[in-house]
């Protein structure tokens, strides 16, 4: 009879289990080496399979007789989750650690309605009309600001054309439009918006927006030019 070289451990559920934990998390790794944008929902299958395999794991310790381990265990990822939390939340209202500006990402979750009353004061006192519209380079910005702004105008993304179903260049040109970004971002911004629109961009001003004397978000605003061809 051969002898086996290699015996596997697991059972089959298991081998299942840890297969659909760790090809979506090296296929994330790899991709996300690759660029600069990385989305942690294509990790929900990981996340879930490797629930299962601890709860596998714990209820087996327990049967065991290893309930203290498993309390102790319990203790020590509470403790670890909320240190962590502790932090995020130190470092969103207090500024706790020495992040600069445009790498803490702890901005990106605060301080909409503010920014929104901010940019809602410049459009009324630049503009005539409100716009139907709100463009950003990605569609997270456009339409963050879409529902937070009092008025709800559609976003239009440039970089993601395949988002912009409810927003057609057209329709955009049309009823009116603002376009949103960050500073250093402006440049490309604008070339692309012009690219598309076949329209010229007029400046309305920056805002900025503060919390707990901490700059959370600063952006320039521009304004769509209907009657300007380029």
């Amino acid at each position: 009879m051969t002898k086996k070289l290699w015996q596997p451990k697991l059972r089959r559920e298991e081998s299942f289990l840890a297969a659909t934990a760790i090809i979506p998390m090296a296929f994330f790794t790899i991709s996300t080496s690759k660029g600069t944008i990385s989305d942690p929902h294509w990790l929900n299958v990981t996340y879930f399979s490797l629930l299962l395999l601890l709860a596998n794991y714990l209820v087996g310790l327990m049967q065991k007789g290893g309930e203290g381990k498993v309390l102790k265990a319990t203790v020590f990822s509470l403790a670890i989750n909320y240190s962590l939390l502790a932090v995020l939340l130190g470092q969103i209202y207090f500024s706790i650690l020495p992040i600069p500006f445009k790498a803490d990402s702890s901005n990106k979750v605060v301080a909409w309605t503010e920014t929104a009353e901010e940019l809602e004061s410049l459009i009324d006192e630049k503009l005539e009309k409100r716009p139907e519209f709100v463009i950003s380079r990605e569609y997270q910005l456009a339409g963050a600001l879409s529902l937070y702004l009092s008025f709800q105008p559609l976003s239009h993304a440039i970089e993601k054309p395949e988002r912009n179903l409810w927003s057609p260049v057209d329709q955009v040109i049309e009823e009116g439009a603002i376009l949103v970004c960050p500073p250093d971002e402006c440049e490309k911004v604008l070339r692309k918006a012009k690219k598309r629109f076949k329209r010229n961009f007029s400046s309305l001003g920056t805002i900025e927006t503060n919390k707990h004397n901490k700059l959370i978000r600063r952006l320039k605003i521009f304004t769509l030019e209907k009657n300007s061809p380029i």
